[in-house]
């Protein structure tokens, strides 16, 4: 089940996005579990990490929503956060805290259905698996846990932040499980998350862990397409 936090300060506005969530819900057979808060204060405090996705009203009193985007980032680098804002030029600062997107006040349901869809697709991609057989056990790896995979000495070697995981596995085969999430290759040898790329310039990519990897010439022009796709939070997978 999707879990939902809500804050929003304003009975009313609530009121319309709890309206819209039970629509899209109704409309589309799903259930989900929702938490509403009036302050961030309280969402903050009592954080915790199986929130899938988190609406943010970004001016609140005591904290802000900016402010409380980046206490709850610093817990979960996956949660997608979206803002409600009634002045579009705030929705800018959502840059530094990952911010899937915004929607403006008042809520229009059409608009909230659209990046709501948005949303729903990017927590089913980060929660796809890749199983694989490594150093004589088998491990089951979340998408949302890899860094990149890159071909090395006729292996593949996975990266994540509990290490790295080498497999006897081609990576055109690891490719395909994870079409349907957010990968793609910076060249023949890497194949990378979109969800931790830091930045890119010319052809060196710079990866959230710190690392950098090069981006091929024959490579980029396709692969910058689909960073600035995913960055928009629209589709890419018939970018070819």
């Amino acid at each position: 089940m999707i879990k939902i936090g809500v804050v929003e300060d304003s009975v009313e506005d609530a009121s319309r996005l709890k309206e819209c969530i039970e629509k899209y819900q109704g409309e589309n057979n799903l259930e989900f579990s929702v938490n509403y808060f009036t302050s961030p204060i309280n969402l903050v405090d009592k954080y915790s990490n199986d929130y899938d996705i988190v609406f943010l009203d970004i001016r609140t009193p005591a904290m802000d929503g900016i402010t409380a985007a980046k206490k709850i980032r610093a817990l979960s680098s996956t949660v997608i956060i979206i803002f409600i804002t009634s002045l579009a030029q705030y929705a800018i600062k959502g840059y530094e805290v990952e911010a899937l997107d915004f929607i403006v006040k008042p809520l229009n349901y059409y608009e909230f259905a659209l990046k709501f869809q948005r949303a729903l697709t990017r927590v089913h991609n980060e929660t796809i698996s890749i199983m694989i057989n490594t150093n004589g056990s088998k491990l089951n790896i979340p998408s949302s846990e890899i860094f990149y995979i890159e071909t090395r000495n006729h292996q593949c070697v996975v990266h994540t932040a509990k290490g790295e995981f080498p497999t006897y596995v081609t990576l055109t085969s690891l490719e395909e499980k994870l079409a349907s999430a957010n990968f793609t290759r910076c060249n023949n040898c890497f194949l990378v998350n979109l969800m931790y790329i830091n930045n890119y310039k010319g052809y060196s990519l710079f990866l959230k862990n710190g690392e950098k990897l090069q981006i091929s010439q024959p490579k980029r022009k396709v692969f910058v397409q689909k960073v600035m796709l995913y960055w928009e939070g629209k589709e890419w997978q018939n970018l070819s």
